[in-house]
């Protein structure tokens, strides 16, 4: 009876219906897995995209940082904040506050505070006479000890307020795990920086032009007043990768047997500046330009706006004039990976409001973004003073005064209903007699 054809006929009906029944189950799972496929991609064409970069050259540094120096944006980092001695990287300090002091014409008279400095100096003694110019030259390329006592005492009235102001500056610049107890970077225990700190102290010195001049120079001849007449030095750069590495620009070298060997490099290819920073490295200029051609080979620099340049117009309320220009109070730029610079976009956050307006307030912020993820923000400043409108002035005072004259005119009334009393009862005395 289980041979007989209509048995087989119902076994080959049941495995039909299964097969069918998962081809069906197959067909839901492709489409299922296609959907899901198909949320993620969009998901991720959506939202910031995540760039796959190369990998960086090996860097043996115990501590390093790659940044753009003009957006501060960080590249590549190593250890960069883990706190060590600077050494001479502390000199970028140094020459910051003796420029930001602004008195590099002044004749300098060497104290004997001079004769605390030893090992690299230019040889100054008690009762000469040297520009302040040449101390920063003597400073940065011979990377002078004596130099740097001497400037620390003229600009700050001692070498200990100096050094306060060396640690007031840093915070001011958000270096906080950095802690300066000299201006030469002589080694001391509690005397310590990291690698991102010093690349944000390089970083705000490169914008100054006399220091970009003075790190980028490779030789210099400065003079001094000695005992016997004019003394005359010859300064060699230190910093070797300024003839070893054509985009090198800057900026300081630094040792000590405890820090080991540091360098502040700076590369500058077309109008593109980056920033390196290796502390105690075996291989300072090896690494340091590795770092800086990886830079210069991995990302772009896409620039959206320059410094004062107009990135909208707006209205403003009760103003005299029409329209008000929003201009770039710095440029605004932002660096990612190479091929991907047409992803970078920007908006605006504009906070108004009515006349009067001042040249240079601050009215919102245009930001350079990636897919909604924020690369970069400046500030937005007005373009030039707005007025208010000479209907908005004139109103004000019509109604200031025409208060006045009412108030005046109520008071006037009082006053003539007050008297008009006693003038009725004395006339209705004078009558009844």
């Amino acid at each position: 009876m289980s041979n007989s054809p209509s048995h087989a006929k119902i076994v080959l009906d049941m495995k039909r219906r299964n097969l069918t029944r998962l081809h069906g189950t197959l067909i839901a799972v492709l489409c299922l897995s296609a959907l899901f496929l198909t949320h993620v991609c969009w998901g991720q064409d959506e939202g910031p995209i995540r760039f796959n970069v190369p990998s960086p050259p090996v860097v043996a540094a115990a501590s390093a940082i790659l940044m753009d120096a003009t957006t501060g944006t960080v590249l590549w980092e190593q250890n960069a904040d883990q706190p060590r001695p600077p050494a001479s990287l502390t000199k970028v300090m140094t020459a910051l506050l003796i420029l930001e002091g602004g008195r590099l014409g002044d004749w300098v008279t060497v104290t004997p505070t001079v004769l605390e400095g030893w090992g690299s100096c230019a040889g100054l003694k008690p009762g000469e006479r040297i520009v302040m110019r040449d101390l920063l030259y003597a400073i940065l390329l011979k990377s002078a000890n004596d130099a740097c006592l001497v400037a620390a005492e003229y600009v700050d009235g001692s070498v200990t307020a100096f050094v306060e102001h060396m640690n007031q500056r840093a915070r001011k610049l958000g270096a906080t795990n950095t802690h300066f107890v000299n201006p030469h970077g002589l080694h001391d225990d509690a005397h310590v920086s990291t690698a991102r700190d010093m690349a944000a102290i390089a970083r705000c010195a490169l914008q100054n032009v006399i220091f970009r001049t003075v790190s980028n120079r490779k030789t210099e001849t400065i003079h001094w007043q000695g005992y016997e007449g004019r003394n005359t030095l010859q300064l060699i750069n230190k910093n070797k990768l300024l003839w070893r590495y054509d985009e090198a620009d800057g900026v300081k070298t630094g040792y000590t047997k405890q820090a080991g060997n540091c360098l502040i490099a700076s590369a500058t290819r077309g109008d593109w500046q980056l920033l390196s920073v290796v502390m105690k490295s075996p291989g300072t200029w090896d690494e340091s330009e590795k770092l800086l051609r990886y830079g210069f080979n991995t990302f772009r620099d896409v620039r959206l706006f320059p410094a004062e340049g107009v990135v909208t117009t707006v209205k403003i309320r009760k103003g005299a004039r029409p329209a008000l220009e929003l201009v770039a109070k710095s440029a605004l730029a932002a660096v990612v990976p190479a091929g991907r610079e047409g992803l970078v976009h920007y908006h605006n956050i504009l906070k108004l409001h009515p006349a009067p307006i001042r040249a240079g307030e601050q009215l919102g912020w245009v930001v350079a973004e990636n897919h909604g993820h924020e690369l970069a923000r400046v500030p937005l400043v007005a373009a030039r003073p707005v007025e208010k409108a000479l209907v908005y002035q004139i109103i004000p005072r019509l109604l200031l005064w025409g208060g006045v004259a009412l108030g005046i005119l109520c008071l006037r009334n009082a006053y003539a209903k007050t008297a008009k009393g006693p003038r009725r009862r004395r006339r209705r005395v004078s009558s009844r007699r």
